[in-house]
């Protein structure tokens, strides 16, 4: 759910993945990771992602 719900909101913003992952301090290839499904991001990151997205972590 989260690799679905990130790529769309990344392509909101009109963001590449390494730009997302300059955003949020981490390698592009873990965004990518985190898109395909073989990776799930840990607690702070997710928050990180819900003020960058400006959402709530609940969505």
């Amino acid at each position: 759910m989260i690799n679905t719900n990130l790529k769309f909101w990344r392509r909101e913003l009109g963001l590449t993945q390494a730009q997302l992952a300059d955003k949020l301090s981490i390698k592009r290839s873990l965004v990518g990771a985190y898109e395909e499904g073989r990776a799930e991001p840990r607690l702070a990151t997710l928050v990180n992602m819900a003020r960058l997205f400006n959402i709530p972590l609940d969505s």
